[in-house]
């Protein structure tokens, strides 16, 4: 796994629950339409020998739909977008606050087809959330294939108070 300039993956054999607690969060300093984000929201990810983990926290009430499993990013979502160094393609997965997972395989930027990263398997992930009237938080745990351990490139977003793109 390959870390880029601002994204930092924190290395372990295996972590327990209150090790990745503990570990240094980045605060998003821009949400996915370039403003500063209006609730600190925060996230990490760490890998040990079987495990990617993606945790995520935003400190506000979410708004959500608990019973939607598509169409994830009409209402607060975060965001894990996975690739693999050389490859077009890329898989992006809406993590919801109900608990909700949407993916999808593009095979280049926003364009849906068979040309995506098929090494990309997510059987086995879990999104673990909790939601109050204050916050909202996920930890995400993704199965990491051997093929995966060494090439993958990971970026991260976040959709809050969900609003149109502009164009």
């Amino acid at each position: 796994m390959k870390q880029g300039d601002s994204l930092l993956v924190h290395y372990k054999d295996e972590w327990s629950p209150a090790e990745l607690a503990a570990l240094t969060k980045l605060r998003f300093q821009r949400d996915w339409v370039a403003d500063e984000p209006q609730a600190l929201t925060e996230f990490l990810l760490a890998a040990d020998e079987g495990i990617l983990h993606f945790l995520f926290s935003c400190q506000q009430k979410p708004t959500y739909d608990p019973s939607a499993k598509d169409n994830l990013w009409h209402h607060d979502v975060a965001e894990l977008f996975l690739a693999q160094e050389g490859k077009a393609g890329y898989l992006e997965i809406n993590l919801a606050p109900s608990g909700a997972i949407w993916t999808q395989s593009f095979s280049g930027p926003r364009k849906v087809g068979p040309g995506g990263p098929h090494c990309f398997d997510i059987s086995g992930a879990e999104n673990g959330a909790q939601v109050s009237d204050e916050h909202w938080f996920l930890h995400f745990q993704l199965p990491l294939r051997e093929a995966l351990r060494e090439d993958i490139l990971l970026n991260v977003t976040a959709i809050i108070n969900h609003r149109a793109k502009p164009q």
